[in-house]
């Protein structure tokens, strides 16, 4: 009989071989059946757990609004089962699950689970809106224009962290021209 393949986490069972000798020559295994049973070739493995990446909770995203970004740790570990015995009236087995953080190279065989992701903020983000501009105030020289900025929510206290666009802006039209201008007739004396 050979040595038993070893148990890892993943199979479940261990195997050997068997073969027939006489006089340190190998015969056939019928010739071996009148002797005794032959002897187990495959025997259960005792359960070994294999590493695996765990990973903690995501963190809350790091935007209130708008997008940012979660993470997490991620660890190699194993778990292990632990028995315990309680004693009041009756015995009780109780199994406990143990999770144990293990040197990361144990788990390179297996894919590693990304330890942070983008997320969007449960509020919408409030922003400064601004309409068109009017035309400009006068036809020839220096005059202005408008527009209306409010804030998103309508509430000027949630943009009051945001740097406010200006309603109102200098505009030049071309150089006026002299030109006679008529005032009203005078009353007749």
């Amino acid at each position: 009989m050979s040595e038993w393949s070893e148990c890892s986490c993943e199979t479940s069972q261990k195997v050997r071989s068997v073969s027939c000798y006489f006089k340190d020559k190998e015969i056939e295994p019928m010739k071996c059946k009148a002797l005794s049973a032959m002897p187990t070739q495959v025997e259960d493995c005792v359960k070994i757990n294999c590493p695996v990446w765990n990973y903690t909770s995501w963190s809350n995203c790091s935007s209130n609004c708008g997008k940012g970004f979660q993470t997490r740790v991620v660890y190699c570990a194993i778990e292990e089962t632990s028995l315990s015995e309680l004693k009041p009236e009756n015995v009780v087995t109780k199994q406990s699950i143990s999770i144990n953080k293990i040197a990361e190279e144990k788990c390179n065989h297996l894919k590693k689970p990304s330890n942070i992701t983008e997320c969007e903020g449960l509020i919408k983000c409030s922003e400064w809106r601004v309409s068109e501009w009017t035309s400009c105030s006068v036809t020839c020289g220096q005059g202005f224009k408008m527009r209306s900025v409010q804030c998103s929510t309508n509430n000027a206290f949630d943009c009051s962290h945001l740097v406010k666009p200006s309603n109102s802006e200098i505009c030049i039209m071309p150089y006026c021209s002299s030109q006679w201008h008529v005032g009203n007739w005078s009353e007749v004396i």
